[in-house]
């Protein structure tokens, strides 16, 4: 792919801006018809591929495509996977689980461009740092499949039932109103 002028950068943000919008429009459809991890998993494999494919993509409307399927299946992941934590999660304790998630998610980006950098410095080709990103996330998916997530639609289920029916397991305790609840100690 030979570097884009303006409006073709224009253009390519563009389609990767519709694409995640689409995808949030439909992220509940996908849930509604699929497991948690299978779309949550599946979604960063996706995502993961089209950014390998990428990477060595030299014409332009794949490029606008593939860019566009990164993101959106990227977006498919973290709505995903924000809507578990808040799903399983008692109210009380859901701000600092999404900062901690948020913090571990967002310092992973200077780690990552310093290594990115460091592989480019080496190779001389930022092709490499693209291809191994994706290839990386396709594989973190590949081994989360062998995780306890793979059973995170049993936690789902019994978040959704309400408290004092009988589920055979623990009872889910009921989500307070906020209001009720006041400040918390330490917050």
């Amino acid at each position: 792919m030979s570097p884009p002028g303006g409006a073709r950068i224009g253009l390519l943000f563009a389609a990767g801006s519709l694409v995640v919008a689409v995808v949030a429009r439909w992220a509940p459809w996908f849930r509604r018809r699929l497991s948690f991890p299978v779309v949550a998993l599946g979604a960063l494999v996706v995502s993961g591929l089209s950014l390998a494919a990428l990477a060595y993509t030299r014409w332009f409307v794949p490029a606008v495509l593939l860019w566009a399927s990164y993101g959106g299946f990227g977006l498919l992941l973290n709505i995903n996977t924000g809507a578990l934590r808040q799903a399983i999660v008692p109210n009380e304790m859901l701000g600092r689980i999404m900062s901690i998630a948020g913090v571990l998610a967002w310092s992973a980006i200077p780690l990552g461009a310093l290594a990115g950098a460091a592989l480019i410095n080496a190779t001389g080709d930022v092709r490499v740092v693209y291809f191994g990103m994706g290839v990386l996330s396709a594989a973190i998916a590949a081994a989360f499949a062998f995780s306890p997530i793979r059973r995170a639609e049993r936690y789902l289920d019994e978040a959704a039932v309400p408290p004092g029916e009988a589920t055979g397991t623990a009872p889910v305790p009921a989500r307070p109103d906020p209001a009720d609840v006041g400040p918390v100690a330490g917050s």
